[in-house]
């Protein structure tokens, strides 16, 4: 069955029909026209320019880094700290229980439980009388000096034990090498002036309790301050040489009666 085609008065070409040329001009306008219609309508309307208000939060602007001088160095943020402490060894200690014994034969049995290499003088002598208990070596020795009369000195791994006699050693002293002096004055001086006495208008005579009369008095303070240190250690070195020097003679005299 073929298809019916309907003509219109102005021409032979069929409406709405498929041909070989296409859509007609009119007709093809008029679909341009309603498709761009609907997506204008679709479209969102345009919204207005508004410009910010001069207090509207804004970020600010980027600065340029100011760069500090070479020559000036950076500030110092982060302190040292103090190291944390190191754990120490515990020290040995040793128990001496003597009563009346000569010191050669104590420091030799010390020399022998401690493992310690002691060098004893010839000089010394004496009895010691000891109770200690839980004490290191050095503090043994120290106890046992204050009964005899030695000292100790340690070097590296050897203790020697010597006499308690005058021995050369140098002291550094950071000191400044000068005396001060200073002397300081304050005076105070007075005058007292007594006129003639009042009424009559006549001036009194010499000799009269009116007649005038002067003093003056002065006080006169002075202060003196010296100060050299090195005279005044000078004699109290000479006071120690010399007390001990005493005691060194009344040791040996104990020794002697011994």
């Amino acid at each position: 069955m073929q298809p019916r085609l309907a003509y219109t008065a102005s021409n032979n070409n069929p409406v709405g029909s498929n041909t070989r040329g296409g859509f007609a001009p009119a007709t093809l306008a008029v679909l341009c026209a309603t498709v761009a219609s609907i997506i204008a309508g679709c479209a969102a309307p345009p919204k207005p320019h508004v410009p910010p208000s001069q207090g509207h939060i804004m970020a600010p602007a980027p600065q340029a880094e100011v760069t500090a001088p070479q020559d000036i160095p950076p500030p110092a943020r982060v302190s040292t700290f103090v190291p944390p402490p190191q754990p120490r060894i515990k020290p040995q200690t040793y128990s001496v229980v003597v009563n009346e014994v000569p010191v050669k034969e104590l420091l030799l049995a010390l020399s022998r439980d401690t493992r310690q290499n002691i060098d004893v003088h010839p000089a010394i002598g004496g009895l010691v009388s000891l109770n200690a208990i839980n004490e290191t070596l050095p503090a043994i020795l120290e106890r046992i000096a204050k009964q005899v009369s030695m000292r100790y000195v340690i070097e590296g791994n050897i203790i020697s034990v010597l006499p308690d006699t005058a021995y050369m050693k140098t002291y550094r002293i950071p000191y400044v090498n000068m005396t001060r002096d200073t002397t300081s004055t304050v005076s105070v001086s007075g005058e007292i002036a007594a006129g003639s006495a009042a009424g009559g208008g006549a001036s009194a005579g010499a000799g009269s309790p009116g007649a005038a009369a002067g003093g003056a008095s002065g006080t006169q303070v002075r202060t003196t301050s010296n100060n050299d240190f090195w005279k005044l250690l000078t004699d109290n070195i000479r006071s120690i040489l010399a007390a001990t020097r005493a005691q060194t003679q009344s040791a040996e005299e104990r020794q002697r009666r011994a």
